[in-house]
């Protein structure tokens, strides 16, 4: 799923493997506006942090191909790029807005130019299997199911690593900051460094969702039984609610807005600050 920087479109996928855009102008009332569909399917997606309307995504065959999505109108095609050799998994927009990469379970990542050039490629470094991407500012950062983090800058072919101590069930990340945790009581705060700034210690069962504000002033965990809870930057509990027995498929945070998906495909948006839906 990807949630619009505005917090008015979330991106989802369905078992269908198309990419469904739903209309979160109202919150209560999300309305499934469109969808978008390519051959086999959809993997991944990501909005252009810098163009609202700008959408990112990888076909399971590997392509990338990026559309227009613009009010009610029907969403438009403007570019893709040839069917990658290993079909990549995760998605992330890089420099602003201005690059994309792409990379693969294993670890193998594509940079790609706006127009669909691919700039550079980097084979497997990492130990397992990626788990999360993401971009900080020109360097792509990934994070394996077995605590290994890679930062790497493909202008300047600059890499950092870091072995986590422990198997990694989630990860978020922010403009400045990656929240990792682990099959234990705790998560580990980490900066653009890959070095640990603070370690947030909680009781409940360990999260299978994370997902940070924008401005990385709160932290939203979510548990296999549904259970959420919002952390604040001074590791404060802002809110907390029970779970309904099932896990999230997805969350996301956006403007204020904190969007949670039900493994029936149900959207949920809830005020990030005090956990009531959203108005």
């Amino acid at each position: 799923m990807a949630f619009r920087g505005d917090g008015s479109r979330l991106a989802l996928g369905s078992a269908g493997r198309d990419l469904a855009i739903w209309d979160l102008s109202t919150p209560r009332r999300p309305v499934r506006m469109t969808a978008l569909r390519w051959d086999g399917g959809i993997a991944a997606a990501a909005w252009n942090p810098a163009a609202v309307a700008l959408l990112a995504t990888i076909s399971a065959d590997g392509g990338v191909a990026t559309w227009r999505v613009v009010d009610d109108r029907p969403p438009q095609l403007i570019g893709t790029t040839p069917d990658a050799r290993d079909r990549p998994q995760h998605l992330a927009w890089l420099s602003g807005g201005k690059q994309l990469f792409s990379s693969t379970t294993l670890g193998r990542v594509t940079v790609w130019d706006a127009d669909g050039t691919p700039l550079a490629h980097r084979g497997r470094t990492v130990e397992g299997l990626v788990v999360a991407a993401y971009g900080w500012a020109a360097a792509t950062v990934l994070v394996t199911h077995l605590g290994h983090v890679e930062m790497w800058n493909p202008a300047t072919q600059m890499a950092k690593a870091r072995v986590l101590p422990g198997r990694v069930v989630a990860s978020a990340h922010s403009g400045s900051l990656l929240a990792v945790a682990y099959d234990n009581e705790w998560i580990e705060i980490i900066d653009h460094e890959l070095e640990r700034i603070a370690i947030v210690r909680h009781s409940w069962p360990p999260p299978v969702a994370l997902a940070f504000a924008p401005d990385s002033r709160s932290l939203v965990m979510a548990t296999a039984d549904g259970s959420l809870a919002v952390v604040g930057d001074d590791q404060s509990i802002w809110w907390q609610r029970p779970g309904d027995g099932s896990a999230p498929t997805g969350l996301a945070v956006a403007s204020g807005r904190l969007a949670v998906v039900g493994p029936d495909e149900t959207v949920t948006v809830l005020d990030l600050r005090s956990g009531d839906m959203a108005q």
